[in-house]
């Protein structure tokens, strides 16, 4: 086996970057693909006053991915590419930790069992910090060991650059930063007769460089948590909340029992890393592959739970803690080749090249198949639109539907409602929901994707329309912040009437900022309060183009009985230079025949 080793990892290797530029060519974006897209990629918003504040801008996959845009274009597959570049750091640096493990047939189990995880794998095909992230890290473990081991300042800074960077690409591994850091401050000071005053002071000089570089991404968290929008995950419990998705989305399973097997794993683990130090003594203890795993991974698991019992962080949930994975899983492999009597267990990291070969697809995700619409399913859906169909989205599907829409000439705002809006013409939502409810028979269903939970359904008998109400609208190189398209009292003659209101103008405008314009509707009460309020990001469907169409559609079943104003306006942000030319907006009763 050892002969055919070499070989074997390229193979591998081989298989699963083509397998990776497949998914990243061949599949449409995610739900937060295509957030990181409008909100970052494309604006170039990454810093500053312009900057939406989401813990969805991973700070170095959107640079990185806006100078990409910028010579590319929008096609998501070069967006796409520097998480499956990172692949390659990800799997030869796992290559290049397990060496010491003298069994060729082990050292393939392990490399086998860390790279065909479908859920981790996935995400080097994603345009997110993930992969980049995680590749760095993987890679820099070496440079960890072997600092330890020989007290190599070049590898020292060497991994604390590729932490360094790997933070910036995710703030996750903030933690990890941390603790490198304390292991290196830990080895120096165990080791301080070993060390020259040059190499102190050069260490020294490597954590000073280690916080002032990362000052932006200590204020960028910051700024991120006094804005609420460190949202993902919850304070559950790390079990309910990490736990259970990673088991979820690594074995298919969330079972009760895996919460309790894994606490007995865990308190083996402890006996046996306490058995080690005491037979090999401190300094040979550390030097160990399997102790600097064991550093990483319970470091970081009690910074987790101290995070959230004191500064209330929320547990890190599914992709946000799938790096805990691959440390576990290596330092298993470490622990088991240590112990020779069981390490032929070994053999159980064969489960995920297993499980992953009928996942093998480009088509679909192991998480979160339901963030992604495909174009066929899409494309089954727009051929059913007309300029005055009315369309319901399921929120979670509108950015994804958006960029898809990018391609058409003219497109229908869709109308982002989690209810199933009943006068809406087409509903598209997840067949997961109202599926046993009676009103479905008024319905055909025009697409279905049950990889993705997708559905869309059309009614069975359109609606009459009768206008009752048209206004012409034309707009003049306006600068206001809002730009009004139509606004009214409510007429009594409008109550308790089914009715549409469309409109359909061409626009020009500047467009150079994020969010240059929006579209909003908004019925009001006599207090001014929202009572039904609908907004859409112009630049979400029409790109950086400074001319374009609009299609607005809603239709509602009876205005509320508090509803006292109708408004239609377009809120000029950046007071941005815009025209509507050959507008018109209409009210129409809906009829039923």
């Amino acid at each position: 086996m050892s002969k055919f080793y070499p070989l074997f990892t390229w193979v591998i290797f081989g298989l699963l970057i083509l397998y990776l530029l497949l998914r990243a060519y061949f599949l449409e974006p995610l739900h937060d693909e295509a957030a990181t897209f409008f909100h970052y990629i494309e604006s170039g918003s990454i810093w500053g006053e312009n900057m939406m504040l989401d813990a969805n801008n991973h700070l170095l996959n959107s640079a990185i991915c806006h100078l990409i845009y910028l010579i590319f274009g929008e096609h998501f597959f070069f967006l796409r590419l520097p998480n499956v570049f990172a692949f390659a750091f990800y799997f030869w640096g796992i290559y290049r930790f397990i060496k010491p493990i003298g069994s060729s047939l082990y050292k393939s189990f392990i490399l086998l069992g860390t790279t065909c995880i479908p859920f981790i794998l996935e995400y080097f095909a994603y345009t997110r910090g993930y992969g980049i992230s995680i590749g760095l890290f993987v890679f820099s473990l070496h440079y960890i060991r072997n600092f330890i081991e020989s007290k190599s300042i070049k590898s020292a800074y060497i991994s604390s650059l590729l932490l360094c960077i790997a933070v910036y690409a995710n703030l996750n591994f903030i933690l990890t930063l941390i603790l490198m850091a304390l292991l290196f401050v830990l080895i120096q000071w165990m080791y301080k007769e070993a060390f020259s005053r040059k190499q102190h002071f050069l260490l020294f000089l490597n954590y000073a460089l280690l916080g002032v570089l990362n000052l932006p991404n200590l204020y960028y968290a910051h700024i991120l948590r006094a804005n609420g929008a460190l949202y993902y995950g919850s304070l559950d419990g790390f079990w309910e909340v990490t736990g259970k998705t990673l088991a979820k989305y690594t074995i298919f399973h969330d079972l009760v029992w895996l919460k309790y097997g894994s606490l007995i794993i865990i308190a083996l683990l402890i006996f046996y890393f306490i058995k080690r130090w005491i037979k090999l003594g401190a300094f040979n203890f550390f030097s160990e592959s399997s102790t600097v795993l064991a550093w990483f991974l319970f470091g970081n698991c009690i910074a987790i739970l101290l995070m959230a019992k004191v500064l209330g962080v929320n547990y890190p949930e599914d992709r946000v803690g799938m790096h805990l994975v691959i440390l576990f899983l290596l330092m298993m492999g470490f622990v088991l080749n240590q112990i020779k009597k069981i390490s032929w267990l070994m053999v159980v990291m064969l489960f995920f090249p297993i499980t992953m070969i009928p996942r093998i697809n480009l088509s679909t995700s192991v998480f979160s198949p339901d963030d992604r619409i495909s174009k066929s399913f899409f494309n089954q859906v727009v051929k059913e639109l007309d300029p005055y169909t009315t369309i319901s989205i399921y929120p979670i599907q509108q950015l994804t539907w958006a960029y898809l829409s990018r391609g058409l000439e003219s497109d229908n705002f869709m109308i982002s409602q989690r209810d199933f809006n009943r006068t809406s013409e087409i509903v598209f939502t997840k067949s997961t929901l109202f599926s046993d409810q009676e009103f479905l028979d008024d319905y055909n269903v025009i697409a279905h994707n049950p990889l993705a939970t997708h559905v869309a359904y059309k009614r069975k008998s359109l609606y009459l329309k009768k206008l009752i109400f048209q206004k012409s609208v034309n707009v003049r190189n306006s600068k206001e912040n809002y730009i009004l398209i139509f606004k009214s009292i409510i007429p009594d003659s409008l109550r308790n009437r089914k009715l549409q209101f469309h409109f359909h103008a061409d626009m020009e405008a500047d467009n150079t900022y994020r969010e240059f314009a929006s579209f909003n509707f908004n019925i009001i009460d006599n207090s001014s309060n929202s009572l039904d309020y609908r907004f859409h990001n112009l630049r979400w469907n029409k790109g950086t183009r400074k001319s374009f169409p609009v299609n607005f559609n809603y239709a509602i079943e009876q205005l509320d009985a508090n509803a006292n104003e109708i408004s239609l306006y377009i809120r000029n942000r950046k007071n941005e230079n815009f025209s509507i030319k050959n507008g018109s907006f209409e009210i129409l009763e809906l009829l039923d025949i």
